[in-house]
């Protein structure tokens, strides 16, 4: 409480018991309440801070030594995802994935 009292100050709303009530709040209920100063994208709010000319690095996770490793791209199809799948479909594609690298990795491939 003290650093949300601290750091947005003055653009609190004036009631601090419903803000700290134990809820949160996202959206135009945070706006109302001083905790955030508006509602936008990422992307278009910092083009709108500093210029069209803004870049933009995406950090993506990284991925498991597996994927790493063997090229498994459990996302595109070459796979079952596990949703509607059984894990044992799934433990079944992982498998079958496996057999193809090996077999073509004996002519270099």
């Amino acid at each position: 409480k003290e650093m949300v009292l601290e750091r947005r100050g003055d653009r609190l709303g004036d009631d601090p018991e419903a803000l700290f009530s134990g809820e949160f709040w996202t959206g135009k209920k945070a706006v109302e309440f001083g905790l955030a100063d508006g509602e936008g994208e990422l992307r278009q709010t910092l083009r709108e801070r500093y210029g069209e000319k803004v870049q933009i690095k995406s950090v993506s996770a990284p991925r498991p030594w597996l994927k790493r490793r063997l090229g498994l791209s459990l996302g595109s199809g070459s796979l079952p995802s596990l949703s509607g799948h059984t894990p044992a479909d799934w433990a079944g594609g992982v498998l079958r994935v496996l057999e193809e690298r090996a077999l073509w990795s004996r002519f270099g491939l």
